[in-house]
C-alpha cells in the first residue's frame, strides 16, 4: 500500500463474514502506525479497543443510521487530527443510513480536507445510493473457496477432516461462518433446525410454535452471550485521553454493544433460514438425483426418505417462503413472529408428510 495511491473514500462490501471490517482495520493500523500496523504498539493497541483519536468507528444507533450520527462526523471532520497526520472512518452497515443520512453523508464526502479517509462497510451496496457509490472505490470481497476453508480449518485451528469438510460445505464460503459452527454455539443449533425441519411433517401446531420459541431462544442466547461485556468497555477506558475522551468512549461502546446485539440476533436468525434453506436445497438435489451435490451429507439418510414423499416443486415453494421469511426480518418484522408464520407456512405446504 501507497499511502499517495489512496483515495479518499472506499467500500469495503461483500457477504458478512468474509473480514470487511476487519480489513477496515487493518487499513487504519497501516495508517496511524508507525510500522504499519505491527499489532504492538500502542496505536495499534488503541485501534483494536476502539480508542484511538484517529480512527472513528461508526455504527448504527438500532437499525439505521441516522442524520444525527452523519450530522456528528461532519462536525469531527472539520476538525484537526488530535495526533498524526489521518482521521478516518470506518462505517458499519453503511447501507443502513436513511435517505436524509445519505443526501447529509453525501456532501461530506464530496469535499474532505486533507488526511480524512472513509471507509464503508457493507453486505449490502445495493442499498447505498448510488451517487455515494460514485465517489467511492469499491473493494468486493468474496467468499472463499471451500477447499481453502477446509485447509485452514485443518492446519491452523486443529479440526479433523470430516469436521471440517462439514463445515465448510454449510458455511457457503465465509470464514467466519465456518469457524463460528466448529468453534461456538452454531453446529447445535444447525443440528436443532435440521431435525425440526426433518419432523415438520409430524409435529402439531402446538408443538411447531413450542419448538420454534426454543429456536428464537436458542438464536437470542447466543447473540447476547457474544455481546460487549462491561469490564471490556471499562477497560476501553482506560486508553481515554481525558474525562471527555473517557465518556465519548463509554457511549460510543455502550451504543455498538446495543447495536452488536440486534445485529448479531438478526444474523443468527438469517443463519438458522439458511440451515433449513439448505435442507429443502438438499431435498430438491436428492429427488433429482444428484445426491452428490447434498450439503447436509450427515443427514443423508433423512433427506433420502422425506424425498420419497415431496417433488422439487414442492421444495423450491418452501424455499420460497424461507425467502420471504428472511425478507420480513430484513425489514425489522419480529423475528420469532416471521419464524413461526414461515413454519407454519411451510408444514401447511406439507413437504415431508409421514402420517
Amino acid at each position: 500500500m501507497r499511502v499517495g495511491q489512496l483515495t479518499h473514500a472506499y467500500i469495503f462490501e461483500g457477504p458478512a463474514g468474509v473480514g470487511k471490517f476487519t480489513a477496515a482495520q487493518a487499513l487504519a493500523k497501516a495508517l496511524v502506525c508507525g510500522n504499519r500496523g505491527c499489532n504492538r504498539c500502542e496505536d495499534c493497541v488503541r485501534l483494536d479497543h476502539g480508542t484511538h483519536p484517529g480512527v472513528l468507528s461508526v455504527v448504527p444507533q438500532g437499525v439505521t443510521l441516522g442524520i444525527d450520527q452523519v450530522r456528528e462526523i461532519a462536525r469531527q471532520v472539520i476538525l484537526k487530527p488530535a495526533e498524526g497526520a489521518w482521521k478516518i472512518f470506518i462505517i458499519d452497515d453503511a447501507d443502513a443510513m436513511t435517505v436524509q443520512a445519505a443526501n447529509a453523508f453525501l456532501r461530506t464526502l464530496e469535499e474532505p480536507p486533507p488526511g480524512v479517509l472513509f471507509v464503508l462497510v457493507t453486505s449490502n451496496v445495493h442499498g447505498m445510493l448510488p451517487t455515494i457509490r460514485s465517489r467511492c472505490q469499491e473493494l468486493t470481497f468474496n467468499a472463499i473457496p471451500g477447499r481453502d476453508i477446509a485447509a485452514l480449518l485443518r492446519e491452523r485451528f486443529g479440526f479433523d477432516a470430516d469436521e471440517a469438510d462439514l463445515a465448510t460445505r454449510v458455511s457457503g464460503g465465509v470464514v467466519g461462518k465456518a469457524l463460528a459452527l466448529v468453534r461456538g454455539p452454531g453446529m447445535a443449533r444447525r443440528d436443532q433446525v435440521l431435525s425440526l425441519a426433518s419432523d415438520l411433517g409430524v409435529l402439531d401446531s402446538l408443538d411447531l410454535m413450542n419448538a420454534a420459541e426454543a429456536l428464537a431462544t436458542s438464536v437470542r442466547g447466543g447473540a447476547r452471550q457474544d455481546a460487549e461485556s462491561k469490564e471490556a468497555i471499562e477497560e476501553a477506558e482506560q486508553f481515554a485521553l481525558d474525562k471527555r475522551h473517557a465518556s465519548f468512549i463509554r457511549r460510543t461502546l455502550e451504543q455498538r454493544a446495543k447495536r452488536d446485539v440486534a445485529q448479531r440476533e438478526r444474523i443468527a436468525f438469517e443463519d438458522a433460514l439458511s440451515v433449513l434453506d439448505s435442507w429443502f436445497r438438499d431435498l430438491v438435489v436428492a429427488v433429482e438425483g444428484a445426491e452428490e451435490l447434498l450439503v447436509n451429507l450427515d443427514r443423508r439418510e433423512a433427506i433420502e426418505r422425506c424425498a420419497k414423499m415431496t417433488s422439487s416443486e414442492t421444495a423450491l415453494a418452501c424455499i420460497g417462503m424461507i425467502e420471504r421469511a428472511r425478507r420480513m426480518i430484513r425489514h425489522n418484522v419480529n423475528p420469532q413472529l416471521a419464524l413461526e408464520a414461515m413454519l407454519l407456512d411451510i408444514q401447511e405446504c406439507d413437504p415431508c408428510n409421514v402420517s
